[in-house]
């Protein structure tokens, strides 16, 4: 059986003022899709083996859907302990795969904040090894 545990970073929308277009905000929390204009992170995944909890930091890969865009996970916090995505706020189904153990398929639903951005959702994901 596979556990996720969702945790909607609020306090980080939150310390984040609403701003402009042209104002400058943090590279680290935003990003500008190609053809869809800028979205703010919105995916923090970290990936665990379920029967020992132990951090998966290395090795997991993942991709994701939200409406018309599809894009891969990302290694950009320091140290690889998780794999980010940017995104508006939305139904967002993650796959999450690792050598030895089953792929991970999941929906999750991603807030929208008061500047209309995405609050970022935290997603531990307990991976299954496989048969």
């Amino acid at each position: 059986m596979t556990h996720l545990r969702l945790i909607p970073l609020v306090a980080i929308a939150a310390a984040i003022a609403c701003s402009s277009p042209t104002s400058s905000r943090s590279s680290a929390l935003n990003c500008n899709v190609p053809g869809l204009g800028h979205y703010a992170l919105a995916l923090i995944v970290t990936a665990r083996d379920a029967p020992t909890l132990d951090h998966l930091a290395s090795g997991v890969s993942g991709s994701y859907v939200t409406g018309p865009y599809a894009d891969t996970l990302a290694y950009v916090s320091e140290g690889n302990a998780t794999l980010d995505g940017f995104g508006p706020p939305g139904s967002y189904t993650l796959t999450l795969r690792h050598a030895g153990y089953a792929t991970l398929d999941t929906t999750v639903a991603v807030a929208s904040g008061d500047c209309g951005d995405s609050v970022p959702l935290v997603v531990i994901a307990d991976m299954q090894p496989a048969p």
